[in-house]
């Protein structure tokens, strides 16, 4: 009977382990997707977004040269697309609220952001926030908080959170924040829009 105990233990550890997996998995694809394919960031259309072996890889195009923030505008013609497809790296549009998915897409779009994300639980609402991920460069994490503010009546934007500050549209400006402890939670590398409903 203890012989087969160690097999029924490996097994019963091995089918845990599968479904953790799955369900990190689940979740991690629920709120990890990128925009659409028409964004054309080098990705193999017909596989899936994985590389394929059938041709090398083209060189890389050069760097362009850095654009200035662009001043309040109307907005862009965007996608007739903007249920998402999901990829790695941000979110699908589909889980915004419709009204806030052209915006994603134009800020994406007009300032290069590869990263844009919402959650469960994101404030106000899953469907109302987007946190456009910028990492170190503050000065694209600059340029979308202006845009953001210059346009928040067309953009239907309720306030912005950009390093450690909270701009309340129809408010007094910048306020400060209270510090939350990392560089994330203070909104250092990630500009945090929320819309009206």
């Amino acid at each position: 009977m203890p012989e087969n105990r160690a097999p029924r233990s490996r097994a019963v550890r091995r089918t845990a382990a599968v479904g953790a997996f799955a369900v990190t998995f689940a979740l991690a694809g629920q709120t990890a997707a990128q925009a659409d394919d028409h964004w054309g960031r080098g990705w193999d259309r017909g596989s899936g977004g994985q590389a394929t072996t059938s041709a090398p890889a083209p060189a890389p195009a050069p760097a362009p040269a850095a654009a200035p923030a662009p001043a309040a505008t109307p907005a862009p013609a965007a996608s007739a697309d903007l249920s998402g497809k999901p990829t790695p790296t941000s979110t699908a549009y589909s889980a915004w609220a419709a009204h806030v998915r052209p915006v994603v897409a134009e800020i994406v779009a007009g300032f290069d952001v590869p990263t844009v994300l919402t959650r469960p639980g994101h404030s106000p609402t899953q469907q109302l926030a987007a946190d456009f991920m910028v990492g170190s460069d503050s000065a694209t994490g600059d340029a979308v908080a202006a845009h953001v503010i210059a346009n928040a009546a067309r953009m239907n934007v309720d306030y912005v959170i950009w390093k450690q500050r909270i701009y309340m549209i129809g408010g007094s400006g910048w306020s400060a924040m209270e510090d939350r402890g990392s560089a994330t939670a203070n909104h250092m590398d990630h500009v945090h829009v929320s819309f009206n409903a």
